[in-house]
């Protein structure tokens, strides 16, 4: 019983993390580029303009993200605690699975901001 408890609260970690970064990056971006916090990628950190947007759109993703992850993670783990009763090893599986799923939930929303990136820089080019 104890094991699930555990593998519950760590699991609800991730998600917990991704809603409250993309809470705060929504509003508040970090203030200057830097090389030590934040979405620091080559085309995010060509100007402050690409930085501020590319935090507010990341952040966006990850807040909304973060939610729906939360919420899955605990529907399953409602579900494992019915069903995998007393039986750690199961517990252990699917917690290997639910993580690796919420760490493909954080990378993908990489691939849309740096497409809205591109797209602007784009814009800003046929201007």
């Amino acid at each position: 019983m104890w094991f699930w408890y555990i593998m519950f609260f760590f699991c609800l970690q991730m998600p917990i993390i991704m809603f409250s970064i993309g809470f705060v990056w929504r509003k508040n971006p970090p203030k200057h580029i830097n090389d030590f916090y934040g979405y620091r990628t080559n085309r995010s950190k060509l100007n402050q303009e690409n930085w501020d947007f590319a935090h507010r759109y990341f952040g966006d993703l990850w807040y909304k993200l973060g939610i729906v992850v939360l919420l899955g993670t605990a529907i399953v783990y409602i579900f494992l605690y019915k069903f995998t009763y007393g039986h750690t090893e199961r517990t252990s599986y699917v917690t290997m699975i639910i993580i690796f799923i919420q760490l493909f939930a954080m990378l993908i929303p990489i691939i849309p901001t740096e497409i809205k990136l591109k797209n602007k820089d784009l814009e800003i080019k046929e201007d």
